[in-house]
């Protein structure tokens, strides 16, 4: 997708952090109050379910509500060429 993890003078670190709830709810990332970091790229992996209430948590704990983001489905899978008629 062209998107670097670090970018000279933008992110400082890389943090991996699993997505889904210990629990199997929708509470998402335990650590999340230690993860609203600006200047780490913060990748969330697994993380289905618990996406749609992750970017508030991060903003609640400090995350700037501007901050660039992107969802990756199915990243690594190939991609397959359908003809559609």
């Amino acid at each position: 997708m062209g998107i670097p993890l670090t970018h000279r003078g933008v992110a400082t670190s890389v943090r991996l952090l699993i997505g889904h709830s210990r629990k199997g709810g929708t509470y998402p990332l335990f650590v999340v109050e230690n993860a609203a970091d600006p200047d780490t790229t913060l990748v969330v992996y697994m993380s289905f379910k618990t996406l749609p209430s992750l970017p508030q948590k991060l903003m609640d704990h400090g995350l700037p509500f501007d901050t660039p983001a992107v969802a990756v489905e199915r990243g690594t899978t190939p991609v397959l060429n359908y003809n559609v008629q």
